[in-house]
């Protein structure tokens, strides 16, 4: 299992009208398994975990507390193709673990970001990795 270290709060606010959280402060993550630091500077947009409506009753709203540092890791991994997807969905996972999520939790949103992930990594452009890549450094 990856052992992640989040050093920093979480803080921001919503854009207007809109379900997306843009990061309003530096949050810093330490992974130790992939040997990485991974910095998101303010500025950083997340739609916190991509559940659908639906299945928010049964797993939880995608910018719940407990949910949202995970979120955000996976989305900063995701958006810079800094590591293969399989990694970015392996430490995501690993990181509901250690927060204390159930088996069948992590499992579901888990699964939901293998099988809908996809669609999203395919869609990524080089323009957009590389201003996701000015809001994320990994060291």
């Amino acid at each position: 299992m990856c052992k992640i270290i989040k050093l920093s709060p979480i803080r921001g606010e919503f854009l207007d009208g809109q379900d997306i959280f843009g990061l309003g402060e530096r949050v810093i993550y330490i992974i130790p398994d992939i040997d990485a630091k991974v910095i998101i500077k303010p500025g950083f947009l997340t739609d916190g975990a991509s559940i659908p409506r639906f299945f928010w009753r049964i797993i939880g709203h995608p910018f719940e507390c407990d949910i949202l540092p995970a979120a955000l890791l996976h989305d900063a991994l995701y958006q810079t193709e800094l590591f293969p997807r399989k990694v970015c969905d392996r430490v995501f996972r690993d990181y509901l673990k250690q927060r204390g999520f159930s088996w069948w939790r992590r499992t579901a949103v888990w699964l939901g970001v293998r099988l809908g992930g996809g669609f999203v990594w395919r869609g990524h452009t080089a323009s957009g990795i590389s201003a996701s890549r000015e809001l994320v450094a990994v060291s």
